[in-house]
């Protein structure tokens, strides 16, 4: 879903999908808290779904097929984390624009996302559909 909609949505961008950001190299991280890359954050750093640089701005991207509230959270701790990596510092005082990309809203979800500004995309390409269906068992939009 995330390279998909990055490639029509930013062809010629410069973009990395599962973005380490974080204050600590992904290595010293993982080797210090001595846990999982699942429960990373809290420990020095983090995943972002993609990371997409523009001339003047950097967007951090979390994609969802359904998006709630932990993914709004997420994207909020990416956003403080990338200002916290050495790998990014010439980008610290750019606009950095914080995006969620999902197929279906929990309206929750977006109206926390609305309140700390971030960008909202919806895509529903046929393959998020038939997934969101088979999960859910019910036919999206009825």
């Amino acid at each position: 879903m995330t390279s998909e909609w990055l490639e029509k949505a930013y062809p010629g961008h410069w973009r990395k999908i599962r973005a380490w950001v974080g204050p600590l190299e992904e290595n010293v991280a993982l080797a210090r808290a001595g846990v999982t890359p699942r429960v990373m954050m809290p420990f020095g750093g983090g995943w972002a779904d993609a990371i997409v640089k523009g001339p003047t701005w950097t967007r951090i991207i979390e994609a969802t097929v359904t998006l709630d509230t932990r993914h709004v959270g997420a994207l909020e701790g990416y956003l403080d984390l990338f200002r916290r990596c050495p790998e990014y510092r010439d980008r610290w005082d750019m606009e950095l624009i914080g995006t969620l990309l999902y197929g279906y809203p929990r309206t929750i979800a977006v109206e926390m996302a609305q309140r700390k500004g971030f960008e909202l995309v919806q895509y529903q390409p046929a393959f998020v559909r038939a997934y969101y269906h088979e999960r859910v068992g019910a036919v999206p939009g009825r």
